[in-house]
């Protein structure tokens, strides 16, 4: 691609007004009238991750936009956290605020515009089934956590919480089905690319229950998927007048994206009493 088409691609991107979800694979189950997220994490990995996360620290003290888009150009990993700062801001997801009403669809809306811009090539989606011994819920949360990078005793935590709150729901209204997106996280490896893996763990929970005399036991059912999207940014097309029309808008340094993309974690200890 040339690179006045490229810039053309990103003015568009920049301009465009439309913020629509796509059915990518991060849907993973239908979250239809489930609007809340449970918590989420940002983490960053690689080997050259803590001198881009230095480097970071210094372009955020830079005030003339020149001279930050020319030295930006040699960030790839700034750059693609500022494009994830504008992708965010548009879509309405409010990491720090999880039960914000239409967060979950949000979430969804960021991914598919980090995925739209022109500098990033999605390599991988995926949805991963969840098994667990029926009512076994310590099983499931660290069968949930297996599948995700560098996820805290915190974070599990949050993943807890969700599955409670759900299953509360769930046990106080019978024959409907309860939906959830227990966690989401964002996973930046800097090596000598950049790139960037979105996760989501989405629950549905169900207790069936029957009347009469020859009525069969209540049922307690629950599915569970994490699903997955990859990007890999195109670092080789990058270059000073792109750079540019993103840092005109925002900059968002490592630091700043690992700040304002994990939920905080709170000292509550949630307890199972259900799934018996």
């Amino acid at each position: 691609m040339e690179s006045n088409e490229i810039i053309c691609n990103v003015e568009r991107w920049l301009d465009s007004n439309s913020v629509n979800s796509m059915s990518i694979c991060l849907d993973g189950l239908d979250t239809a009238g489930n609007t809340h997220i449970t918590g989420g994490s940002a983490v960053l990995t690689g080997s050259a991750a803590a001198e881009e996360r230095k480097t970071g620290k210094e372009l955020s003290l830079i005030t003339d936009i020149d001279e930050l888009a020319e030295k930006l150009v040699s960030s790839p990993a700034n750059f693609v956290t500022t494009v994830m700062g504008i992708a965010q801001s548009r879509s309405g997801w409010k990491p720090l605020e999880p039960e914000s009403a239409g967060n979950s669809e949000n979430f969804k809306k960021y991914i598919d515009q980090i995925m739209k811009f022109p500098l990033m090539v999605v390599t991988k989606t995926d949805t991963t089934n969840v098994t667990y011994s029926e009512g076994n819920y310590d099983s499931l949360i660290n069968n949930i956590a297996d599948i995700y990078s560098g996820i805290s005793d915190g974070d599990k935590n949050s993943i807890k919480a969700g599955l409670t709150s759900l299953a509360k729901s769930c046990l106080s209204r019978v024959n409907e089905k309860q939906k959830k997106v227990l966690f989401t996280q964002s996973i930046m490896c800097v090596n000598d690319e950049v790139t960037v893996s979105f996760y989501s763990s989405n629950v549905a929970m169900e207790k069936k229950h029957s009347s009469g005399k020859n009525a069969p036991a209540d049922e307690f059912s629950s599915e569970v998927q994490v699903s997955k999207v990859e990007v890999k940014f195109n670092r080789m097309a990058l270059n000073k007048n792109i750079a540019k029309k993103l840092c005109s808008v925002l900059f968002k340094s490592i630091d700043d994206w690992l700040e304002e993309t994990t939920t905080k974690q709170t000292d509550k200890t949630r307890e199972f009493c259900f799934g018996h």
